[in-house]
């Protein structure tokens, strides 16, 4: 018998690239307007707008207001069983944030603290805006969530999620 063929989202690239648009659209940049996001802190808040009741555990345990679930996202096999292998893949950002420059939609700069630092291109805020399907909407709500965390150092942020790891099993 034949499996059948599946397709995981997980590695759609598209999906991914749309998912790190977000992520760079509501986070990379501060009250000045700087770029605040480098490798490491991509692949954090990637891996809390695809995991929101992380998100929420990590942003509880700071004090901040933590996002809204659907019973959905709640109830989800994502959410009960924790898979660290997104913080392993930086192959697959690396690609992704390629991609984004080649097509113009990225911005780099240079921070004396987190070296090589991101923030959208005004073509990638054009993208950005017009990312309005259900799914991407609410991704859009996590990300806004993942803000408090932006000001922390990767180590923090790291910390938060590692504890919430512990904490879970």
């Amino acid at each position: 018998m034949e499996s059948l063929p599946f397709l995981s989202l997980e590695d759609d690239f598209l999906l991914n690239l749309f998912e790190l648009v977000i992520v760079l659209g509501a986070t990379s940049v501060n009250k000045n307007n700087n770029a605040t996001i480098n490798n490491e802190k991509a692949v954090s808040f990637l891996y809390l707008i695809k995991n929101p009741t992380v998100l929420n555990m990590v942003l509880r345990r700071i004090n901040k207001k933590e996002a809204p679930l659907t019973q959905r996202e709640i109830n989800s096999i994502r959410s009960v069983s924790i898979n660290v292998d997104h913080f392993f893949k930086t192959s697959k950002l690396k690609k992704l944030l390629s991609y984004m420059l080649c097509s113009g939609f990225l911005a780099i700069n240079t921070d004396k603290n987190n070296g090589t630092v991101y923030k959208l291109s005004p073509e990638g805020e054009k993208v950005y805006s017009c990312l309005e399907s259900e799914h991407f909407l609410r991704l859009k709500v996590f990300a806004k969530h993942i803000i408090p965390l932006r000001a922390k150092s990767i180590g923090q942020i790291n910390s938060l999620i590692g504890n919430e790891f512990k904490n879970y099993g």
